[in-house]
């Protein structure tokens, strides 16, 4: 199905924006946009192979990924400008998960310090898109979580792993 309205649109942009990005290609050992844009996916993962729950091993063949969706708590809004006239504005999730490198598995703090480094940059880069193309006006950018590779996720089969979610805001202040 191809996205082609409001609601949509802007996950899209999003995430083309974010394969734009030479600090994403960069995490995901992509050699162009088309191949980090491969690395992203919308709304979810593809199902697993045995069609209830991840093995690590099919985990590890998709780290670096991307999910980006419509945040479920205020996604979209419209609202009126003038006569005819309406604003779209929302907020996108962007959910970036990563095998921690082996150059870290013994250095936990050197391992957070260089995944926020890449998110830092990612995020730099994103907003720096903003108003360009057909990518998304993103207006603000939080972090809003961040899982460094937690001894109960490595038990349940996941492998030693990062994941960070941000919650993108686009469009008009509200």
């Amino acid at each position: 199905m191809t996205a082609s309205g409001r609601l949509s649109l802007p996950p899209e942009y999003l995430r083309d924006q974010l394969a734009d990005c030479p600090a994403w290609q960069a995490l995901c050992a992509a050699a162009d946009a088309i191949q980090a844009r491969a690395k992203t996916h919308r709304d979810r993962l593809p199902p697993p192979a045995n069609g209830h729950s991840y093995t690590a091993a099919e985990l590890a063949d998709y780290r670096p990924y991307a999910v980006i969706y419509t945040a479920p708590e205020r996604g979209f809004r419209m609202d009126r400008a003038a006569l005819g006239t309406y604003l779209d504005s929302g907020a996108v999730l962007l959910e970036i998960e990563r095998d921690v490198p082996l150059e870290y598995s013994d250095d936990e703090a050197g391992a957070n310090v260089d995944f926020e480094n890449r998110l830092g940059a990612i995020f730099e880069e994103l907003v720096a898109r903003a108003d360009t193309g057909d990518f998304l006006a993103v207006r603000s950018i939080e972090l809003v979580e961040i899982v460094r590779g937690e001894e109960e996720f490595e038990q349940a089969g996941k492998g030693p792993f990062q994941l960070a979610v941000a919650l993108c805001q686009w469009g008009p202040p509200r």
